[in-house]
């Protein structure tokens, strides 16, 4: 878009590219034990409800849509908050963290430099 900005093109766009989003159906992911389904926004962990925050969902769900790369933290960073990550900020090894106590502890691998990704099964 060009400056200056028209707010009712921008509205409009965002609309599109929403509703575009709503149309595509979201895929149930499956790896090991694990199935997660976005649409629903429930996860097991073999056939057990699994409680995630909001945020411990959405990198299950990227780790679990890109299983055979690692996700790097600015990745994450910029799927949850938007930006790039704070270089003072841990909130994302603290999520990565915490997932291992409900998933399972040899499920996240970390590369060091590189990010995370699930163990392949």
């Amino acid at each position: 878009m060009r400056k200056p900005l028209d707010f009712d093109e921008l509205a409009a766009r965002v609309y599109a590219l929403l509703r575009r989003r709503a149309d595509r159906p979201q895929a149930v992911h499956v790896h090991g034990g694990l199935t997660l389904d976005p649409a629903a926004h429930e996860a097991s962990k073999d056939g057990n409800p699994l409680l995630l925050t909001p945020r411990e969902f959405a990198i299950l769900e990227a780790l679990m849509e890109e299983t055979t790369r690692a996700i790097s933290r600015t990745e994450l960073s910029k799927l949850l908050y938007g930006q790039g990550p704070d270089p003072e900020s841990n909130t994302i090894q603290v999520y990565v963290n915490s997932l291992p106590q409900k998933i399972g502890e040899d499920k996240i691998i970390t590369l060091r430099g590189l990010g995370y990704r699930l163990k392949m099964t």
